[in-house]
Order: structure tokens, then sequence, then C-alpha cells
């Protein structure tokens, strides 16, 4: 089994991995932050006016595709 396979089939190792030696990470491709640990979770979901996904490719892709023709 290829690692991303067992990564989606199993993803606490690497969430714990995350947490431990990438807390938060900056995606630039899709400009996009990965907050891996809970107090930073908490802090990040409270407080939309210094943290927004209205930038993210992610967002917008699924807008296009969710918006009726």
């Amino acid at each position: 089994m290829d690692e991303m396979r067992r990564d989606l089939m199993n993803p606490f190792p690497w969430y714990a991995k995350m947490r431990s030696g990438n807390p938060v990470y900056i995606d630039p491709e899709y400009r996009l932050v990965n907050v891996f640990r809970y107090a930073d979770v908490k802090r990040t979901l409270g407080n939309f006016n210094e943290y927004s996904s209205q930038f993210g490719k992610a967002l917008s892709i699924w807008t296009r595709q969710s918006t009726p023709s």
C-alpha cells in the first residue's frame, strides 16, 4: 500500500506528526492555512475577523461547481 493511501485509511499518525512538527502549515498553492492543534483551531474559529476563508482556492472552486447554471 502506498504512503498516501495508507494515510487516507488512517490519518491519525499523520495528524500527530503535524501537531508536533508543523502545527500551522501554510499551503501556498491553495492559499490555505492548515491548523492542527486544538487550542490553535479554537482560537482561529473564534476570530473570523483575523482568520478568513474568503481567499482560498478550494472555496472558490466549490462555489463555482455548486452554483446552478
